[in-house]
């Protein structure tokens, strides 16, 4: 894959994003925006997507249907986006917090992991979403949304490993990382528990830092 290089060291300072970084952030509290994706997200908990109006938004949002088309004017189709865009963009941004952001790279690697599954693990209308309409989840944790979790997993860790790796591996190995994760998460034949730490450490050490040094 790459080399851990080894002027690298603790402490040194995260680079900055780059430019798509402003793709990746979640709608502000308090503005309509968010209010109408958060009503969006509560009816498609309540009802599912199939079933789910701009009427149910409206309602649930507490606005006109007129306010929610000026908002989002491309109807439902472009409020499915834009939902989809701001809760990829505040898992990432949540997990960035949990994150250490001074920390060796064995250290670092295994929080991400155990972290991001753990959110995952914890988000109970993902995990009830997941099992009650798997059709309208699963095409958004495989090929159609793969791009974009790919792409917010380099936004977001590739500056933080970085500070370990050569920048193309460090690309390389932020995608790496996401697909572990929803490997694990999707995937029930998986017995690895990476919410553990110590199953977690293991990976780490055992298959990925050797990959890196390979």
């Amino acid at each position: 894959m790459g080399s851990v290089t080894d002027d690298r060291a603790v402490g040194t300072p995260v680079p900055s994003r780059p430019a798509g970084a402003s793709l990746f952030r979640p709608l502000p509290e308090g503005g309509l925006e968010r209010r109408i994706v958060d009503a969006y997200d509560a009816c498609l908990d309540r009802w599912g997507e199939p079933k789910t109006t701009m009427a149910d938004v409206a309602r649930e949002a507490g606005v006109s249907r007129a306010t929610v088309y000026r908002v989002v004017p491309g109807g439902k189709a472009t409020l499915a986006e834009m939902h989809r865009r701001h809760s990829l963009a505040s898992f990432f941004a949540d997990l960035d917090a949990l994150v250490p952001t001074d920390a060796p790279l064995p250290e670092l690697l295994t929080s991400l992991l155990g972290s991001a599954t753990q959110l995952l693990a914890d988000d109970v209308a993902f995990q009830r979403r997941l099992a009650d309409d798997p059709g309208a989840v699963l095409p958004e944790l495989t090929f159609r949304g793969l791009d974009r979790i790919f792409a917010a997993a380099r936004v977001f860790f590739g500056p933080r490993l970085e500070v370990h790796l050569e920048p193309a591996t460090a690309t390389v190995t932020a995608e790496w990382l996401a697909r572990l994760v929803l490997w694990h998460q999707l995937d029930e034949r998986v017995t690895t528990d990476l919410t553990d730490p110590d199953e977690a450490r293991a990976l780490v050490e055992g298959r990925i830092l050797p990959a890196l040094r390979a």
